[in-house]
């Protein structure tokens, strides 16, 4: 959901985003994450629940399950493994890392990235 968001926050503060490819799979066993099919139940019906409240908050469409879904994503990160992000204290998805070693996870977090790019946090 994280969208367009960070890039027009990257425009209005005049900072650069420097994608790098990650396999998320692979960092959430690394990092002591639990891969989503192996999450509890409540842990699964609680982010589908901040899922729809995000999607409304945003006035984005939102899809629970969309036809293609928890595919075999090993194919399309072979190339992107030795690119992965762990090492840098990346454990989830998205994942925002400021110049000055400011960290956060998650899209519900790109106002903090806002604030702190524009120095009032």
């Amino acid at each position: 959901m994280a969208g367009l968001r960070l890039e027009k926050i990257a425009v209005k503060r005049r900072a650069s985003i420097e994608y790098r490819p990650m396999d998320l799979m692979s960092v959430f066993s690394r990092t002591g994450g639990v891969l989503p099919k192996d999450r509890h139940v409540s842990r699964i019906e609680l982010r589908a629940q901040e899922l729809e409240r995000q999607a409304k908050k945003l006035n984005m469409p939102y899809n629970l399950k969309p036809s293609y879904f928890l595919v075999n994503m090993a194919p399309s990160s072979y190339a992107f493994i030795s690119a992965s992000r762990h090492g840098d204290g990346v454990f989830g998805a998205p994942f925002y890392i400021t110049d000055t070693d400011q960290r956060f996870w998650g899209q519900d977090r790109l106002d903090d990235l806002d604030l702190i790019l524009s120095g009032a946090l």
